[in-house]
């Protein structure tokens, strides 16, 4: 898709294309897709933050990220005599 876009800022005969203004349009085109992910995945962590925040609290870890994968944190305690 982005070769076809480059393609049409060639001059008529060339099949190359110099300067900025080649890549101006494909720059723009990522930039507003990485925006867009961006935002759909703030969407999706707003929606989904009351289970995230229940689990954590319901595991009783704030910051493991073990927590999330649902793996339980094993702390043993060995006492030296």
């Amino acid at each position: 898709m982005m070769g076809v876009l480059y393609d049409k800022e060639t001059l008529p005969g060339d099949t190359v294309c110099h300067g900025n203004h080649c890549f101006q349009t494909t720059f723009i085109v990522f930039s507003a897709c990485a925006l867009l992910s961006v935002g759909l995945d703030f969407a999706l962590f707003r929606r989904h933050w009351d289970k995230y925040k229940r689990h954590w609290r319901d595991a009783g870890q704030t910051d493991d990220t073990a927590s999330l994968v649902g793996c339980k944190s094993t702390q043993t305690t060995e006492t030296h005599t």
